[in-house]
């Protein structure tokens, strides 16, 4: 994952080049969301003129109305990429005979890429709505690997949480719940836990680790990865826009992953 981060550097630097002339832009049009999805074309080796279907079918994903069609579509999708693709280095070349490659990519693509757009959306929301902490991280950009967690923390992509089975009875705040229960461990609310994090609706660096990519054996695999993207596209936020502010209220959108549907700013004031 370290080494991909030259070239993230570079795909984040062009697409701000297209900001120096535009007087507000869309943040998650133009920035939050083709930075991942590039960089995870570019690890799986999907060509240039299947990225703006497989953009569509993400996006489609992530309406509860048409997540289901969206699947199918996806799985179909990502099928065919596999049977027809040209071999390169790319982690579809390296897996192509394993019996699960799709199942896999598709895991890839829906978990990979689209939590990183909100982190980074909604990220950069939290630190324009707290100038004092984004002069701070401006000054001191060797703090930005702690400020990615607390953003994580403060406003994560998966706030809704996971669906699991209890495998026993168990009682939570004086609540028994009956094994074989159905429940949904809600990451956001264990994120804002008073009782782990004093004050935990402000951000502030130097907190406890947090459960935005999960815990245990289900920990997220690509937490590395979105990380470094973190970094990167906060660091490159904050150094070429450093005036950047808020144009408009954004707007939120319905959906299991929590995020922007647009987020509009000012580059320069």
């Amino acid at each position: 994952m370290e080494a991909l981060r030259p070239r993230i550097e570079r795909i984040a630097n062009d697409l701000l080049d297209a900001w120096e002339t535009e007087d507000e832009v869309d943040v998650i049009d133009t920035f939050a969301y083709p930075l991942p999805i590039t960089v995870i074309c570019e690890l799986l080796g999907v060509p240039e003129q299947d990225r703006a279907d497989l953009r569509a079918l993400s996006a489609a994903l992530m309406v509860p109305e048409t997540t289901a069609e969206a699947f199918g579509g996806l799985t179909t999708w990502t099928q065919h990429l596999v049977d027809t693709k040209e071999p390169g280095d790319d982690v579809i070349t390296e897996l192509r005979h394993e019996p699960n490659i799709v199942s896999t990519i598709v895991l890839l693509i829906t978990a990979g890429h689209e939590t990183t757009v909100q982190l980074i959306g909604s990220g950069l929301l939290a630190l324009l709505r707290d100038p004092a902490m984004k002069r701070v991280l401006a000054d001191n950009p060797i703090l930005l690997p702690e400020a990615v967690d607390e953003l994580l923390r403060y406003d994560g992509p998966f706030s809704l949480g996971l669906a699991r089975t209890a495998t026993t009875d168990v009682v939570i705040g004086g609540v028994t719940i009956p094994r074989s229960s159905s429940i949904t461990v809600s990451l956001g609310a264990a994120n804002r836990d008073p009782s782990r994090y004093p004050n935990p609706d402000a951000l502030q660096l130097g907190r406890d680790p947090h459960v935005a990519f999960g815990h245990g054996i289900h920990y997220c695999v690509g937490a590395r990865l979105a990380r470094i993207e973190g970094e990167i596209a906060f660091e490159t936020l904050l150094r070429r826009f450093p005036e950047l502010v808020l144009a408009d209220e954004p707007e939120w959108r319905v959906g299991f992953i929590r995020g922007l549907a647009s987020f509009r700013v000012r580059p320069k004031p």
